[in-house]
């Protein structure tokens, strides 16, 4: 999720961020998941296992998405039209998916999260 703290209701900015970061970066951020595999039931480790292999082959089953969060005072008409242009594979129906999520006051958001994150830790 990339985070648009801009006034205007423009966050294309940071939605081709997350796409380039997603199209260069997605085999890896995969792989990262595959270390926790000794922990999960042998059907879920299978299913684990098989994702970057999947993303790789760019296959059907294989899809991205980037999800955008920003004050409802920025929301734009338009977010996600562009995706193709910056995430060149996965061509399938339904590959690129695109989520934006509104939040009144998102920087005080922000510094809960993180409160409860570090109380977590």
């Amino acid at each position: 999720m990339k985070k648009y703290t801009g006034e205007a209701n423009q966050p294309d900015g940071a939605i081709r961020k997350g796409w380039t970061q997603l199209s260069t970066k997605g085999a890896t951020y995969l792989g990262m998941l595959s270390w926790g595999d000794k922990l999960l039931a042998d059907d879920t480790r299978e299913f684990v296992g098989s994702l970057a292999d999947q993303w790789v082959d760019e296959e059907e089953s294989a899809g991205g998405g980037v999800s955008v969060a920003l004050n409802t005072t920025a929301i734009p008409t338009k977010a996600f039209h562009l995706a193709h242009e910056h995430f060149t594979t996965h061509k399938h129906p339904g590959a690129l998916q695109g989520l934006v999520v509104a939040i009144d006051n998102l920087e005080g958001f922000a510094h809960e999260v993180r409160e409860y994150v570090w109380t977590a830790l």
